[in-house]
């Protein structure tokens, strides 16, 4: 009875094992694991693989069998111990007893990736990438990236991940870096340097990240532009920040730029001051909601809010300010909406935003072709605020755009638009986009 069930599944893939079986009529098949046998080892060492592989021998039925490898295999992944896994269940001597094999392929010792990169800002970038994976044979792997933007950005990471093996507890990363980027809409400039460390786990049972970690660093802003007003000028020299930060994030989106159903929860925290003279606490959080109205046709509701609230008698940093516009606020400059001193934006300590969002396959084609199911007409409608005067000044007078345009996906990497807009109202500070035919290339969009 060899080849009873048979699967092969690439590391990253986005199914399971599990998912092709009905399991309910399986719970009745008693189940002993004899044995589970690995080829392809290399490197990988045997105390981990043999700590993932207990799991199995604890099966008492074909339903937990089958569960128990997929958990496997995605322990493997996560860990990036192999590039390529295979599985085979074989009936044994007994028709209880089963073996289990594992087909694997280790990852090279080393190789390079070059990808591109979009920020919320709108900045498009090019990273190149070192990667050791796996390098002492339990998951252990150092990274290297260098990155240059359209905005005359950069930055450069040195990072290390060790997996630990507590139940609360999945990845931990350290890691150095340099960042260089440019507040347009302000006239400045910022560099960084830093240290970093993190500790990555998912919680429960639906795949929820949780990342705590704490971040140190030397910044210094100044101006490119000699225009640049008092205003904003007054945020410039060198500072200290040291700060713990906290993000949870929960995203069933069947795809990230163009998701069809799903939703996405997303909650961030900083707490500045431990050591430097940069001290504010920093709490934000944003929704996503998908709804899949008819075919292909798809409603979506958007809602942000944040607050950076300082402590002493500094005040908040326009590095770790609030800016809106832009795909985050359409109709608008990009990072233009809130306070300015005359064309140039100060950003602000507290925003809101919140989006409507109907999108509809193009009228001819199958909107499932590898090219048109990227591409996607949409109506919308965006309200919200930025300030620093309190929450009362920005729900009694914000200002509300509303239009249509067309959407391309570019993977799941970021997405481009299209639209014509119509600015329906504002308070007077916002700098509108020149014309009501706009682009928007970015991955944060509300």
């Amino acid at each position: 009875m060899a080849g009873f069930f048979e699967a092969t599944q690439k590391a990253q893939a986005e199914g399971s094992v599990a998912q092709t079986l009905d399991l309910d009529v399986l719970s009745g098949v008693k189940t002993i694991v004899d044995k589970v046998n690995l080829e392809g080892i290399g490197r990988t060492k045997d105390g981990v693989l043999h700590k993932e592989c207990q799991r199995i021998f604890r099966s008492e039925n074909f339903e937990e069998l089958i569960l128990n490898v997929d958990f496997t295999i995605k322990e493997f992944q996560r860990l990036g111990l192999f590039k390529a896994i295979g599985v085979l269940i074989d009936v044994g001597k007994e028709p209880q007893n089963y073996e289990v094999s594992f087909f694997v392929k280790e990852p090279n010792q080393l190789f390079g990736s070059v990808q591109t990169t979009v920020s919320g800002s709108g900045d498009t970038g090019l990273n190149v990438a070192v990667e050791t994976p796996n390098v002492f044979g339990s998951g252990q792997r150092f990274r290297i990236e260098q990155g240059f933007g359209t905005k005359t950005k950069s930055h450069f990471s040195f990072s290390y991940g060790h997996p630990i093996q507590l139940s609360a507890i999945k990845y931990i990363n350290a890691g150095v870096f340099r960042r260089n980027f440019t507040f347009d809409a302000s006239g400045l400039f910022n560099v960084d340097h830093g240290l970093s460390l993190d500790i990555q786990n998912e919680v429960g049972p639906y795949g929820t990240r949780h990342r705590i970690g704490w971040e140190g660093s030397w910044r210094f802003v100044n101006s490119f532009n000699p225009k640049t007003p008092y205003e904003v000028r007054q945020y410039t020299g060198h500072s200290l920040k040291s700060a713990v930060i906290n993000e949870i994030i929960h995203d069933t989106r069947d795809h990230a730029m163009l998701p069809e159903e799903g939703f996405l929860v997303r909650v961030f925290n900083e707490l500045a001051g431990l050591g430097g003279d940069v001290m504010h606490l920093k709490t934000e959080a944003h929704l996503q909601m998908n709804v899949s109205l008819y075919k292909s046709i798809v409603a979506q509701a958007t809602l942000g809010c944040g607050q950076v609230m300082p402590f002493g008698l500094n005040p908040v940093s326009i590095s770790d300010r609030y800016f809106l516009g832009g795909l985050n606020f359409r109709g608008f400059t990009q990072n233009h909406v809130g306070p300015h001193a005359g064309n140039f934006a100060i950003g602000g300590n507290l925003f809101w935003t919140s989006g409507l969002h109907l999108y509809a396959p193009l009228p001819f084609g199958d909107p499932y072709q590898p090219l048109l199911r990227h591409i996607r007409l949409h109506g919308f409608g965006n309200v919200g605020g930025l300030g620093n005067a309190g929450w009362s000044g920005l729900f009694s007078n914000f200002p509300m755009s509303a239009g249509c345009g067309v959407v391309l996906a570019l993977g799941k990497l970021a997405r481009l638009e299209i639209n014509f807009t119509k600015v329906l109202t504002t308070t007077g500070s916002e700098v509108l986009s020149p014309g009501q035919i706009s682009f928007g290339f970015g991955v944060v969009y509300s």
